[in-house]
Parts: C-alpha cells; sequence; structure tokens
C-alpha cells in the first residue's frame, strides 16, 4: 500500500480553491458542512454541474440547477441561456425557502430582454452577511412568463441557491473525559474546550453529579 505524508498532501491542497475542494469532497462523498465553513473568510459560490435537467424547457432555461454560495461573497451570479434563434423576454424572481427574504438574500423580481444574438445573460442576486450562525439555508429562482405571471414549464425554469454560513460558533467539551486525582487534592482542573471554529460567543453549563453506579463514588460536599 502506498503511503503519503499527510503535511506534503495538505501542500498540494492549498494550490486549489476551497471551493474546488469544496466539489471533489462532493462528489466522492467526502463533504461536510464544517470541512468546508471552518475556513472562515473564504468567499466565492459553486455551480453544481451534475445537476442537470431530465426535461428541460426548449426555449430557455437555467444553465445550472443548484449553486452554492458563501454567505460573506454578498452575491450569487445565476446564468440564463436561451435556445432559440429570437427575441425573447422573460420574468425572473427569487422564490423563498428555508432562505427568506430580506433577512437571508433580497428579492429579485425583473424582465429579462433577450435579443436575437443573445444566448445567455447573467442576474446577480444579493446575499445577505451577518453575524448570527445558522445552518445552511435555500433558496430558489424561477423563470417565469411576464403576460400570466406562471413559472415557465421544464425542470431546468428554477435553479436552487445554497447559502453557506462561516459564521460557525464551534462546538464545546472537555479536553479530556477522564481525570485522575489523589484524594488529598483540595482542588481539581478541569478543561473545558471549543473546537471546530471559534466565531462570536458561545457557553455553556457545568455541573458536578456523583457516580451512583460505583462503589467508589465521591460525595460532594455542601
Amino acid at each position: 500500500m502506498t503511503q503519503f505524508n499527510l503535511e506534503d498532501f495538505h501542500q498540494i491542497l492549498q494550490h486549489d480553491s476551497l471551493l474546488e475542494r469544496f466539489a471533489y469532497r462532493k462528489q466522492t462523498g467526502m463533504v461536510n458542512r464544517k470541512d468546508f465553513i471552518k475556513l472562515k473568510g473564504t468567499k466565492g459560490q459553486l455551480a453544481h454541474d451534475e445537476a442537470k435537467a431530465e426535461i428541460g424547457n426548449d426555449q430557455i432555461g437555467f444553465k445550472c440547477l443548484h449553486y452554492s454560495v458563501t454567505e460573506s461573497n454578498g452575491h450569487v451570479e445565476i446564468t440564463i441561456v436561451k435556445k432559440l434563434q429570437s427575441d425573447l423576454s422573460v420574468g425572473v424572481r427569487t422564490v423563498a425557502d428555508s432562505a427568506t427574504y430580506p433577512k437571508d438574500y433580497t428579492h429579485f423580481d425583473e424582465i429579462i430582454p433577450f435579443r436575437k444574438r443573445d444566448t445567455e445573460q447573467k442576474i446577480s442576486v444579493q446575499i445577505i452577511d451577518d453575524a448570527e450562525w445558522e445552518p445552511d439555508l435555500d433558496f430558489f429562482v424561477e423563470l417565469y412568463d411576464p403576460n400570466t405571471l406562471a413559472r415557465l414549464p421544464g425542470d431546468d425554469t428554477r435553479t436552487r441557491v445554497t447559502i453557506l454560513d462561516e459564521d460557525f460558533p464551534g462546538t464545546i467539551g472537555f479536553l479530556s473525559t477522564d481525570v485522575r486525582v489523589n484524594k488529598d487534592q483540595e482542588d481539581v482542573e478541569i478543561v473545558i474546550v471549543r473546537k471546530e471554529d471559534a466565531d462570536g460567543n458561545i457557553s455553556c453549563m457545568v455541573e458536578t453529579e456523583p457516580l451512583h453506579d460505583s462503589n467508589n463514588a465521591a460525595n460532594a460536599q455542601e
């Protein structure tokens, strides 16, 4: 079996962007939210190209069906593709899901004109960056008929946007879950550590309790 030096492997990864590594981890099943957000301050967005429409609209649609964007990036850029050689206008609007406006993003609702020679156009939706930690949140952007206001048919007339929050407060735990002391000691030092990130304030309650299932249980003094 081939052995790798962990430090050398880490240096190789430094040449890739965080979003590229996120895409690789997603494809291989390695991705988890904490791997992505603990590198605080990294901005960007990722288009999940593997998401393809099974039944697309024959006139117009989104280039990608799923985008992920870091909250600190401030906006997400979405590409609309026209499939006909003709003039065309289409309505584009955001639709709330677990992400809502104006708390998580700025509502977008505009009529986008395409001239005959246009093949694609991009829109930008503002993402709200706040100091509050939240789990990953989703909203949708969809294409609609400007006359009827109904969403256009086809799987590629709606795209999902996932907002990745980097403001992860981390988790609290004991440095060691087994601390041994001499019975003659007057006190014992128990170390509580904060892991996986250090953004914002975090707190916990600590209390002592006897081991009722042990013959050698220590009892607390009043």
